[in-house]
Order: structure tokens, then C-alpha cells, then sequence
């Protein structure tokens, strides 16, 4: 693979020339090396600020964003979870939407994204509004960073969008930290026409969403076409599902920071978040928890070396 530094320039060229960056690595040979989250990860925060911009630029995409976040709302406050993680939050200008209309103030959120940079434009946007989230923290669709049956509800809203191939294994992890729902607004490969088809192809977006979720174990509820979409060859679908799975409320705690889609706590240390079994000290950026594998610090000896008061 080509010099990381150079990729990175050209990349963001490529970007403000409006070229897809996902499918443009996706079709790079030397660019093999780099995995679905390298890649995902690279092309999203490359994009950082574009869609908090975009927002505040565009009075169709508020007019948008803020009929969808009343649906959403109205959609929460009917399942009544007391906790709720949007996965894939990007810069927040979806879930912002969703906290300005809902009535129910003790639903507590968090959100995670697979970008640091989308979450501190993201932290910034919330600001703007008046709003804040206590919990923000990288991660990963297929590796959550949270213990099993940790919140009431996860939800999306074209966050899965590029991970075609990834489906179940998506599903399996949200199966894994969900106690009771999942409610997913994601481009519909089932009531898309041809030319939508044929670009979700081209991008590598998901197909099959609702048998991936019955594969996993999830009863679909609702499954029905999205009426507001800011792109006419993108059209979603809601997809509101329940975990199968009864799980007693003693069974699980809010909230539960992991070492990534394992259920090894973390502990909050004076530099961050630690897994002792792990060795593995996860940093704080401007109070945003970074969560991935690959932002982990190998720190064996972090509690022994800082607990330790004599030398």
C-alpha cells in the first residue's frame, strides 16, 4: 500500500472533487491491505464536518432531519426504553433531532461512531443546540464496546449503509448488547427500484437487513418504506425488531463499557478507561471514550505502576 501520509492527501483531494471515497478504495489494489474498518474509518473522517455543515447550510435537509427526528422520537416514546445507544452517530445531526423532540426526559442516551473526528464535530454541533450527551465513545458496529444486555434499544440511521457483507455479524453484535429492541432507519435493498439497486451494488451497501435480524434471533415488528430521505436513490426503511431473548432486569447493568464485543469491564483510571485482563488503557479525547481495538494502549503494568505510591 502506497505511503499512508500521501494516501490521505489524495484522498481528501478526491473528496472535494465529490468522488465516493469507500468505492474508490474499495477499487484500489494497493489498498488491499487495509481492512472494512481501515477503510470505513479513513473515508468517514475524511468527511469530518461535512454533514454538520451540510445541515446548517441546507433548509430542506433541517426540514428533513427534523421530521425524522420527531418519527424517531414518537417511535421511542411508544417502546419506552430507559436507555438508548445510536450506533453510528456521525456528527450527531440525526440523533439531535430525535433529543430536541422527545418528551420522555428520562431516557438516557449514549452514541458511538467509528470516526473521532465525526464525534468532536459531533460534540460541537450538540453544543450549539443546548444539548449534550455524557456518553460519546468510538467504536465499531461489529465490535461493540459494551457489555451484553447493557441498553434497552440500540438504533441506526444509515450507519450499516457501507458494511454489505457484514449484515449478520452486525446483527449478531447488536443481538448481543441490546436487551429489548433495535430500531434501524437503512437504505432498503427490498423496496428499492433497479437504479437504486445497482448503486447499492456499486457501493458494497447491505442487502437483506430483515433476514439478517431473523437469522440472528430478532422478531421484526415493523418493516416499512422511510418517507423522509435527503437522497431520492437512497431510500431507507424502518425497521423497528425485538430481541427474542427475555432477559431479566438484574441480569445486566446501563451502560457498561467493555474491551471491545467482549464483556471484560473497563475500569475508569485517571488517563482513561483500563482492561486489567487485557493490559489495555483507552484513552480520553476531549471526553470522548476511543474505544477501538487499534486505539488501545498496551499498559500491562498501568494500575500497578500508578496505584503504587513508593518506588
Amino acid at each position: 500500500m502506497k505511503n499512508l501520509t500521501n494516501l490521505v492527501e489524495e484522498l481528501k483531494k478526491l473528496y472535494s472533487q465529490n468522488v465516493n471515497l469507500i468505492e474508490y478504495l474499495n477499487n484500489r489494489k494497493d489498498c488491499n491491505s487495509l481492512n472494512r474498518q481501515e477503510k470505513i474509518s479513513l473515508s468517514y473522517d475524511i468527511q469530518a464536518g461535512s454533514y454538520a455543515k451540510a445541515y446548517n447550510s441546507s433548509e430542506k435537509i433541517r426540514e428533513i432531519n427534523s421530521k425524522s427526528g420527531q418519527k424517531i422520537a414518537q417511535i421511542l416514546e411508544e417502546i419506552s426504553p430507559s436507555t438508548v445507544v445510536d450506533a453510528g452517530t456521525g456528527e450527531t445531526t440525526g440523533l439531535a433531532d430525535v433529543l430536541l423532540n422527545i418528551k420522555q426526559k428520562k431516557i438516557e442516551f449514549a452514541a458511538f461512531d467509528i470516526s473521532l473526528s465525526r464525534l468532536l464535530y459531533g460534540k460541537l454541533f450538540l453544543n450549539a443546540k443546548g444539548l449534550r450527551i455524557p456518553r460519546l465513545f468510538t467504536s465499531d458496529l461489529t465490535k461493540i464496546s459494551l457489555a451484553e444486555n447493557s441498553v434497552d434499544c440500540i438504533m441506526t440511521r444509515h450507519a450499516i449503509e457501507p458494511n454489505g457483507g457484514m449484515e449478520d455479524v452486525i446483527c449478531q453484535e447488536f443481538y448481543r448488547v441490546t436487551k429489548k429492541y433495535v430500531l434501524l432507519i437503512e437504505p432498503s435493498w427490498e423496496f428499492a427500484r433497479d437504479e437504486q439497486k445497482e448503486r447499492m451494488l456499486r457501493h458494497g451497501y447491505i442487502k437483506n437487513l430483515p433476514g439478517a435480524l431473523e437469522r440472528t434471533g430478532f422478531k421484526i415488528l415493523t418493516h416499512e418504506p422511510w418517507n423522509w430521505n435527503v437522497n431520492p436513490l437512497n431510500i431507507a426503511a424502518l425497521i423497528l425488531a425485538q430481541k427474542s431473548t427475555t432477559i431479566k432486569d438484574y441480569d445486566f447493568k446501563d451502560f457498561q463499557f467493555t474491551y471491545p464485543s467482549t464483556n471484560l469491564l473497563l475500569k475508569n483510571v485517571e488517563d482513561g478507561l483500563y482492561c486489567q485482563e487485557m493490559g489495555a488503557l483507552f484513552p480520553f479525547v476531549q471526553k470522548i471514550a476511543c474505544l477501538l481495538e487499534n486505539q488501545a494502549l498496551l499498559t500491562t503494568r498501568y494500575l500497578e505502576a500508578t496505584e503504587n505510591t513508593r518506588f
